[in-house]
């Protein structure tokens, strides 16, 4: 892959020029855990231009036993002001570059947090066409790894995100739900010496579309080579772990091993998704593991685009609102 041909400033931070599309979205996104505080976090925000309305999901959770959830669709849309402020907001989240830090914010009475973003630039996949993809929601577009620290309250308990590690991306343009019946991502980051981003697209044409991103001291690989398997659990959705094989172009292969730690079960117009974190484990040779590391792990719930609501999610919140969960941990104990 080329290098992008153009320089990510702050003002890309915030909103792109709009086409006449009906459809037009743009759209920011941040993953994100700590394992030292046991806080982690999903959260995304998108704009519907020529509609007028915004839509945001999140899902901030310590360790596996409490979750804060929120997902709101059709809100009217209001920009950010304030002089070299560049970002979006939609009620009470807010993802915008200050003119000093790229910051996420959430203020609502059950969760709070103000983090700041540090990215890794060698992470970096940018692409202004569509790239490899032969999907509709996929245009202009760049995602990058990061370090992630700042202050968190949920339920009244404050906590400190010192060493926080992420994964965040962008996207503009006219997206059509519907040609998407099912996707998997596997998002890898040990820090900027170790990353990857892997995707993989169902296409309502049958076709399966597959676009690796691997970061190693300072060196960049891109694959289609790779997979990924998934442990769900008895409602169906749920996932628990997954593993994911990269193969590079010079016969080496690649595992690492994902332990999800909680997410949010979210929704946008027909589309339903599971967008999770955990941690992620370089799998050895000898098969023995070493951790450390974070994942951003989404999985399509509905992969031929049903669209009844979901009615049970073992272990997750599937309402707005703050949790205490009760889950037993064999539920979570590998096969």
């Amino acid at each position: 892959m080329s290098e992008p041909t153009w320089q990510l400033t702050d003002a890309d931070e915030g909103l792109h020029p709009h086409g006449p599309e009906e459809n037009w979205q743009e759209s920011c996104v941040l993953a994100w855990q700590d394992l030292d505080s046991g806080m982690g976090g999903n959260h995304r925000i998108s704009v519907q231009a020529n509609r007028g309305v915004s839509n945001l999901w999140c899902a901030v959770f310590h360790d596996r036993d409490e979750v804060y959830r929120l997902n709101l669709e059709n809100i009217p849309f209001a920009p950010m002001t304030g002089e070299n402020v560049h970002g979006f907001q939609c009620s009470n989240q807010r993802m915008f570059h200050d003119g000093k830090d790229l910051r996420v914010q959430l203020d609502e009475p059950e969760c709070k947090l103000d983090l700041v973003v540090h990215d890794f630039k060698d992470s970096v996949e940018a692409f202004m066409d569509g790239g490899q993809l032969s999907q509709a929601i996929y245009r202009s577009h760049f995602n990058m790894h990061c370090r992630v620290t700042g202050t968190s309250e949920l339920n009244g308990v404050k906590r400190e995100i010192k060493n926080g590690l992420g994964w965040r991306d962008h996207s503009w343009g006219p997206r059509d739900w519907s040609t998407n019946l099912g996707h998997r991502s596997f998002h890898g980051n040990f820090g900027p010496d170790l990353n990857f981003h892997m995707l993989v697209v169902l296409s309502s044409s049958g076709k399966l579309d597959r676009r690796g991103h691997f970061v190693r001291n300072g060196k960049v690989h891109t694959t289609s080579n790779f997979t990924t398997r998934i442990e769900i659990l008895e409602d169906g959705i749920t996932p628990v772990r997954g593993r994911c094989h990269i193969f590079l172009e010079d016969g080496e292969q690649l595992t690492f091993h994902c332990e999800v730690q909680k997410g949010v079960f979210a929704t946008v117009e027909m589309f339903q998704a599971f967008f999770g974190n955990g941690e992620c484990f370089i799998v050895n040779p000898d098969g023995t593991m070493t951790g450390g590391g974070f994942c951003n792990f989404e999985v399509t719930n509905n992969p031929r685009l049903g669209t009844n609501p979901l009615i049970i999610a073992l272990g997750n919140r599937l309402e707005n609102g703050y949790e205490k969960i009760s889950i037993e941990p064999w539920k979570y104990e590998p096969l």
